[in-house]
């Protein structure tokens, strides 16, 4: 038998984001963006939790940023899309596939750096530059209280 239970959900919070106090990280990783001569994005299973599909391909239309997806972010670009890398992340070779082997910025779009190996998406060339860059990039209390 069911029975009715006297509940209702949890009311949705929008994130919370200080722009005036992140700017300069975001002038920051537009500067180094800007600087590369073969950028390249990841984006991962965030860019879908926050329904960010049209900003992600306004951002390629804009920027011309070839895009790979996780497994948890297939989907968020059309395939057909010329700037869409496919799906990486099951074989070790994914990534060297989709060129990540010869980009000089990584671009991490809702995914975790360090869900990965660095090795898995860093060439050893590129792997000190990386740590001094890499930069956290959550917007809400959720994935802040959990990175701390």
């Amino acid at each position: 038998m069911m029975r009715q239970l006297d509940a209702s959900p949890l009311p949705r919070r929008a994130p919370r984001c200080s722009l005036s106090r992140e700017r300069s990280e975001l002038e920051y990783a537009a500067e180094i963006i800007a600087s590369a001569q073969r950028p390249i994005a990841l984006a991962g299973n965030g860019a879908i939790r926050a329904h960010a599909s049209q900003a992600l391909r306004a951002f390629v239309e804009k920027t011309g940023i070839p895009v790979a997806e996780t497994f948890m972010a297939k989907g968020l670009l059309d395939y057909e899309d010329p700037k869409a890398l496919g799906t990486v992340g099951l074989q070790s070779r994914d990534y060297a596939m989709a060129g990540f082997d010869d980009a000089d910025v990584v671009i991490a779009i809702g995914y975790e750096p360090g869900r990965a190996r660095a090795r898995t998406l860093e060439p050893a060339r590129r792997q000190e530059d990386h740590r001094n860059r890499q930069r956290r990039a959550e917007i809400d209390e959720f994935s802040s209280r959990r990175s701390s």
